[in-house]
């Protein structure tokens, strides 16, 4: 069954050449739609057979990746995506980039696009002093211009996306309903 992410009202281009403006504008439709993220996460989850309310509890970490971890679904890259990320990487990382030729299917990305939300609001809710927001520097930033988690100690930022597809990554090698709950807990250390 296809996930039916959402996609920005507006022509979206690489993060990592966003002007800041554009920045702003993608954060605040992001911001905007994140109820709306996890209510349509939850309803596909409940049309899967799996019944589910997610809550904003820690605790809903573990049953949420309990589920996600039996729809992971990784391709292969093709010659042309293969190419185009090495055209795009230093030297040094080359050799590993030709050994995985691994990727995770659209459909993985954007369900992780809205767990990422909702993990990031389960952050919020449970943490006062963290919020939504964005960091257009360093531009070498993983997540740079992308929503991510501010208020920790020492200006340091949590990209829940980022956190998210570690865990995805992890749970392909290992399959274990706690990597998400540990991941929060991690996080929660940077407090």
């Amino acid at each position: 069954m296809q996930y039916n992410g959402m996609t920005p009202p507006f022509e979206l281009i690489s993060f990592e050449d966003m002007k800041k403006k554009q920045a702003e504008q993608y954060f605040v439709w992001y911001i905007d739609t994140i109820e709306q993220r996890i209510q349509n996460l939850e309803k596909y989850i409940n049309l899967t057979g799996t019944r589910m309310v997610l809550d904003k509890t820690p605790n809903s970490l573990i049953e949420l990746w309990d589920w996600f971890s039996n729809h992971i679904e990784v391709c292969t890259k093709d010659e042309q995506e293969l190419m185009l990320e090495l055209t795009m990487r230093p030297d040094w990382i080359k050799a590993h980039i030709m050994s995985d030729r691994r990727k995770l299917s659209l459909n993985t990305i954007m369900i992780a696009v809205d767990i990422s939300a909702y993990f990031g609001e389960v952050f919020i809710k449970n943490n006062p002093n963290i919020y939504w927001g964005y960091l257009s520097k360093p531009k070498k930033l993983h997540g740079v211009n992308r929503p991510r988690l501010l208020g920790f100690a020492g200006d340091m930022s949590v990209y829940p996306y980022g956190r998210v597809e570690m865990c995805i990554w992890k749970t392909i090698e290992t399959v274990d309903n706690m990597h998400l709950f540990n991941m929060y807990q991690v996080c929660l250390k940077m407090i």
